[in-house]
C-alpha cells in the first residue's frame, strides 16, 4: 500500500515529462523534415 503511494505520483510524472519529451520530438522531427525537403528540393 506505501508502495503505490510513494511510486504511482512519481510514474505519472515521469509519463508527463516523457510525453513532452515524445511530443518536442515529433515536432523537432517534423520542422527537420520539412527543412530537409526543401533543402533538396531547391538544391
Amino acid at each position: 500500500m506505501a508502495y503505490k503511494l510513494i511510486f504511482e505520483p512519481q510514474q505519472q510524472v515521469q509519463s508527463c515529462i516523457l510525453l513532452q519529451l515524445l511530443r518536442l520530438c515529433i515536432i523537432w522531427g517534423y520542422i527537420f523534415l520539412l527543412v530537409f525537403w526543401t533543402t533538396v528540393c531547391y538544391a
